[in-house]
């Protein structure tokens, strides 16, 4: 992995994450190829490309999965009982 291949798959995961909130993109290719210094060609490419390696993935996340995670991060941390 070189900064140019992780700047662009970290553009490509932003523009998808969006897409993914949001319905209403409208031209988000547009402007995350400004920003992010790319031709809009390229990024319709990064698109569809990681967007297949996506679809090849299982990218569901169950709820227990959820709750589990979420209870570790709001859990209070144990008080070392050797203090």
């Amino acid at each position: 992995m070189t900064a140019y291949n992780a700047h662009r798959l970290f553009l490509t995961s932003l523009l998808l994450t969006r897409k993914q909130l949001d319905d209403c993109a409208g031209d988000a290719n547009v402007m995350f190829a400004k920003e992010g210094g790319v031709s809009l060609k390229e990024m319709n490419l990064l698109e569809c490309h990681v967007f297949k390696i996506l679809l090849d993935s299982n990218l569901h996340v169950s709820y227990d999965d959820i709750k589990c995670l979420y209870g570790s991060l709001t859990s209070t941390p144990e008080k070392n009982e050797s203090s």
